[in-house]
């Protein structure tokens, strides 16, 4: 354990937490600083089961004296970094926004900001040493934001504050670092207390964070994540001022419009598709469109062998220029059967796994998906916890050395022979081995659920609260929608077409159009259909199983 401590601000969820989980690893203390108690105080029980000491200190940052009171309270800490995250935003009209929520978010972004900053920059200054990191937002590094502006102008102060500060600390020869962090739309709750939704698609707060922290240690002073926002702060010098803002302008409008009037038509759903011919991507998306879906699932390559074809020949850009006018905005890749990571038997099957495992993760980043739905494994005659710890280990080696924002989403599995993942608590206990389970997610298949003994027919509300008590319903990356052919409990895996199955189309239906999941893409894996007189399965089922189970 470091002797310091790292100062976070604004820890109680979204960025700040990703900063505490992360600095924990590293060895830090930590000092959590925010208004709800009651998320610190979790947050440091979940670190002190790993070994990390922390402090909680409530408190609301909008005023000075609690700034003062902070500093107070840590005097006697010897604290190596400032994680400056407090703050918050809105969206609206600036007519129409609430001005007493304006002056509390310049208070907290800007005033408690500077102020935090004055008193550690000097403290740190006394000990010849230790880092600040203030986080802004692509925002601060843009001319202005119309419908935002008062959030923009917020943190446009802490990127303008933040380098000139770190140019005196430079010129004096200081050993104290000054930066800013500046990404764009991070995915965490940020969004829900601004009233916006942003076009870019959202990074997660744990990329962020890792990012973050290696540029810290670089000394780098505007710290931009992703090659996306350095695009679009860089073109945002050399375009006119005044048409850089009506274009903030415009998706700003637009953003605030799409949150107001966000219906359940936006449900994303959609099917497996197959990925082959000379279109390949294009392909996909082309049968995708034709069955109404607005999502779609694709291996790279056949299921199970480890033929592939290269990159560069699987027709990404074409397919993606088709799928923005086809309105289908996010894909998910399926990991092929042939990886088994918690194979304990054969040494060669486990090698092969971890080395497909790698390739397909760099395959689905290119693809441009973030989720990789993953079977945990089977665990032959070893048992399962001998199969979850090399599931454990096999993933350790994967994504410790990997940086590729990709989920590696675990699949909730029948039980079928000795498959393990069939019970919330044997997923649980991946996620309790991998270091970097910030990487991990779940894909929550309705028929191994059902066939594993989870009653979704009988006890919905039971299940889906017992997988938030075990694992976190925010875990979710993605459902696979599928009916059984088995009785509950039945550990066999086979899948029904909607509502010919024993869950029946009703708790299925409940799903697809439960608001807490709405924004979870949902795949249909249904079973082909025969046409009449014919024995071999040529009709796909998905055109009209997503049009009954998006029906009002």
């Amino acid at each position: 354990m470091k002797k310091s401590y790292a100062v976070i601000t604004g820890a109680s969820s979204g960025i700040g937490m990703a900063f505490a989980r992360q600095l924990a690893a590293e060895g830090y203390r930590l000092v959590l600083v925010a208004r709800r108690e009651d998320r610190l105080q979790e947050l440091a029980q979940e670190l002190q089961k790993k070994g990390t000491e922390s402090i909680v200190i409530s408190a609301d940052l909008s005023q000075k004296e609690a700034c003062y009171h902070l500093m107070q309270q840590i005097e006697k800490l010897p604290v190596g970094i400032l994680i400056n995250d407090a703050g918050f935003g809105d969206c609206g009209s600036f007519l129409e926004t609430d001005a007493d929520k304006e002056m509390q978010m310049i208070d907290v972004n800007v005033k408690a900001m500077h102020l935090l900053m004055k008193l550690m920059l000097r403290r740190m200054e006394k000990q010849e040493g230790g880092y600040i990191l203030n986080v802004a937002s692509s925002a601060g590094l843009l001319p202005a934001g119309p419908y935002m502006a008062t959030y923009y102008a917020t943190k446009a102060y802490i990127a303008s504050l933040t380098r000139a500060v770190a140019l005196e600390l430079k010129q004096r020869g200081s050993r104290v670092y000054v930066g800013a962090l500046c990404p764009g739309p991070v995915n965490t709750e940020f969004n829900a207390v601004a009233n916006v939704e942003f076009a870019l698609a959202g990074i997660t707060p744990e990329y962020c964070v890792r990012y973050a922290l290696k540029q810290m240690k670089r000394r780098k002073v505007v710290i931009v994540p992703t090659l996306t926002l350095k695009a679009v702060t860089t073109c945002g010098r050399f375009i006119p001022q005044k048409v850089l803002i009506a274009i903030t302008a415009h998706q700003q409008k637009k953003s605030s419009e799409q949150r107001i009037y966000h219906k359940m038509e936006e449900i994303k759903i959609g099917s497996h598709v197959g990925m082959a011919g000379k279109e390949m991507f294009l392909a996909s998306v082309k049968e995708a469109e034709s069955y109404g879906a607005n999502v779609l699932m694709l291996y790279t390559g056949a299921p199970q062998n480890t033929r592939r074809k290269e990159i560069k020949d699987l027709n990404i850009e074409a397919g993606w220029a088709y799928a923005k006018q086809a309105g289908i905005r996010e894909i998910v890749v399926h990991a092929p059967y042939i990886i088994n990571l918690a194979n304990t038997v054969k040494p060669e099957t486990f090698e092969l796994a971890v080395q497909f495992l790698e390739k397909e993760i760099r395959r689905t980043a290119a693809m441009r998906s973030h989720i990789l739905v993953l079977h945990p494994g089977s665990a032959l005659d070893a048992g399962a916890e001998a199969g979850i710890a090399q599931t454990v280990r096999g993933l350790n080696m994967v994504l410790d050395e990997n940086e590729d924002e990709v989920f590696i989403a675990l699949e909730t599995m029948a039980g079928k022979g000795s498959e393990i993942g069939r019970t919330f608590e044997e997923i649980k206990a991946i996620y309790d081995g991998v270091n970097k389970k910030e990487r991990l997610r779940v894909c929550f298949d309705t028929c191994h659920v059902n066939d594993a003994g989870y009653d979704l027919v009988h006890d919905y509300d039971g299940v889906f609260k017992r997988f938030d008590q075990v694992i976190g319903l925010d875990q979710i990356a993605v459902f696979h929608i599928n009916d059984s052919l088995n009785p509950l409990g039945a550990h066999k895996d086979r899948h029904a077409n909607i509502g010919k199955g024993t869950i029946g189309f009703e708790p299925l239906y409940r799903l697809v159009h439960d608001p807490r999941f709405v924004e979870i893409p949902k795949i249909l894996e249904t079973p082909w259909l025969c046409a009449e007189g014919e024995t071999k399965k040529t009709i796909p089922p998905y055109k009209e199983e997503i049009a009954q189970l998006l029906a009002k």
